[in-house]
């Protein structure tokens, strides 16, 4: 696997994709995607920024790397930037709406 194909994976893996489903955004075919993920297929600059605009970050990303760690002396992907679909927000309006609700409940109740 190259760098670029395993930072779309990476990519598309913390956005909760599918390869299908990134496919269809990017309007690519999915096997050619997969292809593109393990290395196995020459990409393209048009691929390139259809991935990039279905993910949401400039093609750039898919061509950083880490330095080399001590342990490995190999390189590794860019770990993905935090997703657009982060739960802990949501998580925390929740936490708020279900208080409003419980409270609402014992007041109804109380009554």
């Amino acid at each position: 696997m190259d760098i670029v194909g395993a930072n779309i994976r990476n990519l598309r893996r913390a956005r909760g994709y599918l390869q299908k489903e990134l496919a269809d955004l990017a309007k690519m075919d999915p096997s050619n995607l997969s292809k593109l993920e393990r290395g196995d297929y020459t990409w393209t600059r048009d691929n390139l920024e259809r991935i990039a605009k279905a993910l949401g970050v400039p093609v750039a990303s898919f061509f950083e790397v880490q330095p080399k760690t001590p342990s490995s002396g190999a390189l590794s992907p860019v770990p993905p930037p935090s997703s657009k679909r982060d739960p802990w927000p949501l998580l925390t309006n929740m936490d708020s709406k279900l208080d409003l609700i419980l409270n609402s409940i014992k007041c109804g109740a109380a009554q």
